[in-house]
């Protein structure tokens, strides 16, 4: 019975599933979760039933999910208007972005060393430098391994900007994360999440220092 619409603008776990793209297990999982709770209850037969309203979030839902976003996550993204969402969602991809580099860069260094270890004789790569515009900047350190990284460089950027905006900062530009070490999952380094802006601004008091200074891009 779970074919059939319980009224006209009521749609079954399998029908909304089908044109939302969700399997049953999927709805289930996002009824337990309250991430897309039915419209409303079959009191007699206990038949889960959604509204043609709930169709849109369903598929931002399984959009979502495709890109491997969690469900605390999704829940976060979707809250409140369309306009914010947007917010947070590219917030989040910022930060898989910038794990995925830091990924990325151990991966290489590790590379690096077992063609180094197989050719002994091979030349150091040189170290390419280039002249930038000076930029001040204002950053914060933190130590953080791999699992820890995406919610420091997001934190950590989010706060730089709140200070910045409290007292007149002006934003220059996006903001980028300095390595100071290799980040793994097994060990943790030293990362620095800088922001670029003008304007005369103080260290704000953290229990981790916010540094504003003129620096050059690296």
């Amino acid at each position: 019975m779970t074919g059939a619409r319980d009224t006209d603008d009521e749609l079954t776990i399998s029908e909304f599933g089908r044109r939302a793209g969700l399997s049953h297990k999927a709805l289930r999982l996002y009824d337990v979760s309250g991430l897309l709770t039915p419209a409303r209850v079959d009191p007699i037969n206990g038949y889960r039933l959604y509204s043609e309203e709930q169709l849109e979030r369903a598929r931002r839902i399984s959009v979502l999910r495709q890109v491997d976003m969690p469900l605390t996550t999704i829940a976060e993204v979707l809250a409140g208007t369309d306009e914010e969402a947007v917010i947070r969602l590219d917030r989040w991809w910022a930060a898989q972005e910038a794990t995925a580099s830091a990924r990325r860069a151990t991966l290489e260094y590790l590379r690096d060393r077992l063609l180094r270890s197989a050719e002994p004789g091979l030349e150091p790569r040189p170290v390419l430098t280039r002249e930038v515009q000076e930029t001040k900047v204002a950053s914060i350190r933190q130590d953080t391994d791999q699992q820890s990284l995406m919610g420091v460089i997001v934190t950590s950027t989010e706060e730089i900007r709140a200070h910045l905006a409290a007292v007149g900062g002006i934003l220059t530009g996006g903001s980028w994360v300095i390595y100071h070490g290799a980040v793994t999952p097994e060990s943790e380094a030293t990362v620095e999440v800088c922001v670029p802006f003008t304007g005369t601004v103080d260290p704000a008091v953290y229990a981790r220092v916010l540094t504003p200074g003129a620096a050059s891009a690296r």
